[in-house]
């Protein structure tokens, strides 16, 4: 079993750079490199077609992998195929709150549409429902007192002044 696949695969950070040609230590090879008369890096040294594109994906994949690649680990389910609604309804066991950011980190990834799940500490308490500001309700601001036709204003000035000449 050859291991050149296998190690060509493993990218640690310190694995030898592939500029230079891996030589076996059993291997026939000049000592020196400027005892060599070949060019510093051809495309015809090793297994140049393999090692080429198999680093052109894998720059490709990792140009692909920034925070909005679809992980690969859960699968991805478009929004007219059959999943169970609500978390309660799914088999799995909820993720842990062990760590906060591995929470956000999880619920980020959701798709869009299950966004609505995810409640950060400091939004709107769901159960009250939150009105515009064009919708209609009374609001009491001085704004409020300026549309007011004159004749309203005064006639709301007496009426208060009558209630408070007979509270007094």
């Amino acid at each position: 079993l050859s291991t050149r696949f296998r190690v060509s695969t493993r990218r640690p950070r310190f694995r030898a750079s592939s500029r230079r040609p891996r030589f076996r230590a059993s291997s026939r090879r000049p000592r020196f490199r400027a005892l060599s008369h070949r060019p510093r890096f051809r495309a015809s040294s090793r297994r140049p077609r393999f090692r080429t594109s198999s680093r052109r994906a894998r720059f490709r994949v990792s140009s692909l992998k920034p925070r909005f690649r679809a992980s690969s680990r859960r699968p991805r389910f478009r929004t007219l195929s059959r999943r169970p609604r609500f978390r309660a309804l799914s088999r799995r066991p909820q993720f842990r709150a062990s760590s906060r950011r591995l929470r956000f980190r999880a619920s980020s990834r959701r798709p869009r549409f299950r966004t609505s799940s995810r409640r950060p500490r400091f939004r709107a308490p769901s159960h009250r429902p939150r009105l515009r500001a064009s919708s209609r309700r009374p609001q009491f601001r001085a704004s409020s007192l300026k549309k007011m036709s004159p004749f309203s204003v005064s006639q709301t000035l007496t009426t208060f002044l009558r209630s408070a000449g007979t509270r007094c």
